[in-house]
């Protein structure tokens, strides 16, 4: 099994398109299985939220997880297999303060994977999404740098804060959701 990485600005369209693309001029044919693993989650009041962040947010996290997908899947429907994954977050589910962009987004991209798996299931192509929590990566890193400037709270009362939110009291560690 052979397994490549290919960096692109989702953020672009075409680079999205094309991505499936190189992909199957590196490896000599179409991806079996995509993994849509990308994000960003500004934070604010939502009367403070500037528009290019909302913007910004749903074309990253949501957006490009449909484009991404649409390449990739006349190729799985065809051979009759193949797997999605999207990676979206507990905010997929619920909601929290300040993430109004973030939120949405997520929420966007969890209806985009279970509208496609029910799209293409008869089709032997399963879409999945895996929604972790607070996991250790620069969108924490940022979230805890935003609660203390905001709020005067210490680096460690904000870690602390966003590790409750986890039924472990823990942050996930990339390595764990890789593994799903």
């Amino acid at each position: 099994v052979r397994a490549h990485s290919l960096p692109c600005d989702l953020l672009q369209r075409s680079e999205s398109t094309t991505l499936v693309a190189r992909a199957a001029a590196l490896a000599g044919a179409p991806p079996d299985i995509v993994v849509h693993v990308a994000g960003m989650a500004p934070s604010s009041k939502t009367t403070d939220a500037a528009d290019e962040d909302w913007d910004r947010t749903l074309e990253l996290n949501a957006t490009s997880a449909f484009v991404l997908a649409r390449a990739a899947l006349p190729h799985m429907v065809s051979q009759e297999w193949g797997r999605i994954v999207v990676v979206a977050s507990t905010a997929s589910r619920v909601g929290y303060a300040y993430t109004a962009a973030y939120t949405a987004s997520k929420h966007a991209a969890l209806g985009l994977v279970r509208a496609l798996a029910v799209e293409v299931a008869r089709y032997g192509v399963t879409v999945n999404a895996a929604c972790p929590g607070f996991a250790e990566t620069a969108i924490l890193t940022e979230a805890i740098q935003n609660i203390v400037q905001r709020t005067g709270a210490s680096e460690e009362e904000a870690r602390r804060r966003l590790a409750g939110y986890s039924p472990q009291q823990r942050f996930i560690q990339p390595e764990e959701i890789a593994r799903v």
